[in-house]
C-alpha cells in the first residue's frame, strides 16, 4: 500500500481544520448525530437548571463528548465499509452493527449516568420547578445557571430548527431530480 516514500506531514492548523470539516459533515449529514446534539444541549440544560455538582457534571460530559465521539466514529466506520464494500456482505453489514453497537452501547451507559444525577434532583427538590433567584431570595434578579439554562435551550431550539430546514431543502432537492 505504501510505495516507500513517506507522506509529507500536514501542519497543526491544517489538521484542525480537517477534523472541523470531518465533525461538520457528520453534523450536516448524520441525523442521529443532531439528535444527539439537540439531547446533549437539553442535558446541558438539565444540568445548568438543577446545579449539578462537579463530580456529576464531568460524569454527563463525558457521557456527552463519549456518545458524540462514537457516533462519529460510527460514521467513518460505515463511509469507509461502503467504500470498500458498496455491495451487501455478511462482514461489512457486521462491521456497521457493531459500530453502532458501540454508539448503543455508550448511549445506554449515559442514561444511567443520567437517570444517577437528575432523577434525586427530581424527587427531592421540587422547588427548582419555581423560578430561581441568587442566594433563595427574592433579589429581583435570576443567577447565571438560570440564564445558562436559557441559552442551552434557545441553542438546542436553534439547533432543531436548523435540523428541520436542512431535511425539507434536502427532500425538496430530491423531489426535484
Amino acid at each position: 500500500m505504501n510505495s516507500g516514500s513517506p507522506v509529507p506531514q500536514q501542519s497543526l492548523g491544517r489538521s484542525f481544520i480537517c477534523a472541523a470539516s470531518g465533525l461538520f459533515r457528520v453534523l450536516l449529514y448524520e441525523r442521529n448525530a443532531r439528535i444527539e446534539v439537540c439531547v446533549a444541549l437539553l442535558v446541558g440544560a438539565a444540568a445548568a437548571f438543577f446545579r449539578v455538582s462537579g463530580w456529576q457534571l464531568a460524569a454527563v460530559l463525558l457521557c456527552i463528548f463519549g456518545v458524540l465521539s462514537l457516533e462519529i466514529l460510527n460514521s467513518a466506520v460505515e463511509a469507509v465499509v461502503d467504500l470498500a464494500s458498496p455491495g451487501q456482505h455478511p462482514l461489512a453489514k457486521h462491521a456497521k452493527d457493531a459500530a453502532a453497537g458501540a454508539v448503543l452501547m455508550a448511549a445506554l451507559g449515559s442514561v444511567v449516568i443520567g437517570c444517577w444525577v437528575f432523577v434525586p434532583k427530581l424527587i427531592y427538590r421540587r422547588h427548582y420547578l419555581g423560578l430561581m433567584v441568587s442566594g433563595g431570595t427574592d433579589t429581583g434578579y435570576c443567577d447565571i445557571n438560570f440564564w445558562i439554562c436559557i441559552l442551552l435551550l434557545f441553542l438546542a431550539i436553534l439547533f432543531l430548527l436548523w435540523i428541520s430546514i436542512h431535511a425539507l431543502v434536502k427532500k425538496d432537492s430530491d423531489e426535484a431530480r
